[in-house]
């Protein structure tokens, strides 16, 4: 009875280590199939990422030309448009000038630092000759 059961036990061991290579056949397996998708995955990835700079790069340029033509065709009317405005502001500028002189007043255009400064200094100098005046 003795050999029956290590002639048992030798066939249990061989199919043990049959399954385990049959597993371990499997999981490679596995993992080559898993690896073939993950770069087939990548590539399609890269083509698809491709062929979006492509479009991207085909649009900027179309939308390019667009914008220059667009510029080109309204550069006549902004230069007209900038023309006026200047003109317009002359107009505005010389009216306000005139009312300026017009109401008589002694203080000065605070667009212009010249006559601030002059107005500034006749300003201190004759509170300075009012408060001298005074303590006298």
């Amino acid at each position: 009875m003795g050999p029956k059961k290590g002639a048992a036990a030798g066939g249990k061991a061989a199919k043990k280590a049959e399954e385990a290579a049959r597993k371990a056949e499997e999981e490679r397996l596995a993992f080559l199939a898993e690896q073939e998708r993950l770069e087939r995955e990548r590539i399609e990835r890269e083509e698809e990422e491709k062929r979006l700079a492509e479009e991207k790069r085909q649009w900027l340029e179309v939308e390019g030309r667009r914008l220059q033509e667009e510029k080109d065709d309204l550069f006549p009317l902004l230069q007209m448009r900038a023309h006026q405005l200047v003109v317009e502001e002359a107009g505005r500028r010389e009216q306000e000038e005139w009312h300026n002189f017009l109401a008589c007043t002694h203080l000065p255009d605070v667009r212009n630092d010249a006559d601030l400064s002059t107005y500034i200094t006749l300003w201190s100098t004759s509170c300075l000759w009012n408060m001298l005046g005074k303590v006298v």
